[in-house]
């Protein structure tokens, strides 16, 4: 979410000369990660024809018909930004006349159609992101899987040499709640090489790995250690959203 937001107020409080610079940088972030996408692509096709709506526009300095609910509004702005971008419509275009309230300055076309237009796609990901982040667990409930976890296991007191060692570690993990958390995780590995490159195999690696010695309730020590070591490159990676949903799900052991 931190990374959208910093590209998102990027492009609204452009500069109008650094419109095309920085509606690039927006799409091109929207294009690389599979999340965002994804809901782009579930909105569907646009409503309109975006050739014919940005001619009709131009020519009558008027403004864009959007849509009326989320589904159209994601798509149509989505694929008209897209358009602007791919035939290079800059500031000085007519398209952004009808969104000035009467003035002949650039920078308040620029303000006034990223506030109309810009600001509904962004709202709208901005609300599909939040509520994935429940989805994921950053809510109330994934702070109680938290600290369930948390709170035996820092009570230990394990010392070097016990015996026992082995059998406290496999009473002190929840492994229904472990195993709970792991399949939320689980749902999203397929966005894994997007947001996190290189290393997404190898957090999927470790991932399908972890997920069945809890099935199995077996080698506590070794769960430790790839939770342990999941935690560290995701916390590495850091910044999105995916990232603060895994965090917020696994616990340290």
């Amino acid at each position: 979410m931190y990374d959208f937001n910093r590209v998102s107020e990027r492009l609204m409080h452009t500069d109008f000369a650094d419109f095309m610079q920085n509606l690039s940088r927006f799409i091109s972030f929207i294009d690389d990660r599979a999340l965002i996408k994804k809901y782009i692509e579930d909105a569907g096709s646009p409503t309109i024809n975006i050739k014919d709506e940005i001619n009709e526009v131009s020519n009558n300095r008027g403004v864009f018909d959007v849509g009326d609910d989320e589904n159209s509004e994601v798509a149509n702005i989505y694929c008209i930004l897209h358009y602007i971008l791919d035939n290079n419509i800059n500031y000085h275009s007519l398209i952004f006349l009808g969104y000035s309230h009467g003035s002949t300055k650039w920078q308040d076309m620029i303000d006034g159609f990223n506030s109309r237009v810009t600001m509904l796609l962004i709202s709208n990901i901005e609300g599909y992101l939040t509520g994935l982040g429940y989805e994921m667990g950053l809510d109330q409930q994934a702070k109680n899987i938290y600290n369930n976890f948390n709170a035996p296991i820092n009570n230990m007191g394990i010392q070097q040499g016990d015996n026992n060692i082995m059998n406290n570690y496999n009473e002190s993990i929840d492994y229904d709640n472990l195993q709970s958390a792991l399949s939320e995780i689980v749902k999203y590995k397929s966005s894994f090489d997007s947001e996190f490159g290189s290393d997404g195999k190898i957090i999927s690696d470790k991932l399908d790995q972890l997920v069945e010695l809890v099935k199995k309730k077996e080698n506590p020590g070794l769960i430790k250690t790839l939770v342990d070591d999941i935690r560290g490159i995701v916390i590495a990676a850091g910044g999105n959203l995916l990232s603060a949903g895994i965090i917020g799900l696994l616990p340290q052991l």
